[in-house]
């Protein structure tokens, strides 16, 4: 096994460029030090004998694939990583894509420019109010745990229970590794 040539502390992470890597994705988690996948998307499309002009950000195909290996990595415990947006000089349009991506649940999003690389942190970030929010979530559901309570109303967040508190911490740790 590959994993045998590189020292125990290195992580392994890999690029999906095939339909049939995308196919078998959640059999890649064969390790734990296999943590990371990358979504090679140009390579993947021409795999599937797809032009490349389908990559737009309205396209239900895209859509698709962008939910698969989203869905499929998390499934397994893997941390799937967006594809690398080509026009690196199309800000406007990468930022949107970053958007997109952030919105359908990914943490981040390869890139190829400095440029691009401050857009992803500022996207990526959680900003102050997620931050302000998610501390004081923490906070009153551990204070009424000790209470025995587990589900409760907040005036400014609505209705906390178990769920609310890991989404909470969630964006916490979100926050610490960027």
């Amino acid at each position: 096994m590959c994993l045998n040539l590189i020292d125990d502390d290195i992580k392994v992470h890999l690029s999906i460029e095939t339909a049939n890597a995308l196919q078998n994705l959640v059999k890649f988690k064969i390790n734990k030090r296999v943590t990371t996948v990358y979504l090679g998307v140009l390579d993947l499309l021409e795999s599937m004998n797809l032009p490349q002009s389908i990559l737009t950000l309205n396209n239900p195909s895209i859509d698709y694939i962008l939910s698969k290996f989203l869905i499929d990595s998390k499934s397994v415990g893997l941390d799937p990583i967006s594809f690398i947006y080509q026009d690196y000089k199309n800000i406007d349009e990468f930022t949107l894509w970053c958007k997109k991506v952030k919105n359908m649940g990914y943490n981040s999003k390869a890139c190829i420019s400095p440029t691009q690389v401050n857009i992803i942190n500022t996207i990526f970030s959680a900003n102050d109010n997620e931050i302000e929010k998610a501390k004081e979530i923490i906070k009153v559901f551990e204070r009424n745990l000790k209470k025995g309570i587990s589900g409760f109303t907040h005036d400014k967040y609505g209705f906390i229970d178990e769920p609310i508190y890991k989404d909470a911490k969630l964006v916490l740790s979100s926050k610490n590794k960027n």
